[in-house]
């Protein structure tokens, strides 16, 4: 049996067999609308020219069918997301480890740049000490000098007194 849809001339369309426009529509889209499995729609248009096809959408056949269908893509989507999240852990495993060694590379450098500094502040004492020493033994050079001049100073200051006093005891006598 075919029917058409125009009025004038009968260019009848048939839904079974190999002339059948269920053949040209989207497999999907038949799916869809007849409420089955793609699997089920794939096998009544395979069934060729049969003008009686088998009972391919049992209520018991197409639930199992579906189940499996839907149990397939679960486990799908289930071992997909286990692969997103095992991906996950092993970047963020791997920035961990970056992060670690960057800190590392940065303690290295603050230690080395700490050995630096206290080398420096090091030398800057040794440099200042010595500047110290310098100006302390100048400074002792020069107390000793002064010393040595008072000293000269005093001795020069009783030898004439004691020069005054014997000069001057002998004119008493």
């Amino acid at each position: 049996m075919g029917f058409s849809t125009m009025a004038k001339k009968n260019h009848p369309e048939f839904l079974a067999g190999k002339s059948s426009m269920l053949r040209k529509l989207d497999r999907d889209i038949l799916a869809k609308s007849m409420n089955v499995s793609t699997s089920t729609i794939d096998e009544l248009l395979s069934s060729g020219d049969s003008m009686i096809s088998d009972c391919t959408s049992c209520a018991e056949e197409e639930i199992q069918r579906e189940r499996q269908e839907r149990e397939g893509e679960h486990r799908k989507r289930e071992h997909l997301e286990q692969e997103a999240e095992t991906e996950e852990e092993e970047e963020g495993q791997q920035r961990q480890g970056e992060e670690e060694q960057r800190k590392r590379e940065e303690q290295e450098g603050e230690t080395e740049e700490e050995a630096e500094r206290r080398q420096e502040q090091r030398q800057r004492r040794q440099g200042e000490e010595e500047e110290g020493g310098e100006q302390e033994q100048e400074a002792e050079t020069e107390e000793e000098g002064e010393r040595r001049q008072e000293e000269k100073q005093r001795r020069q200051g009783e030898e004439e007194k004691s020069k005054g006093e014997e000069g001057g005891g002998s004119e008493d006598e």
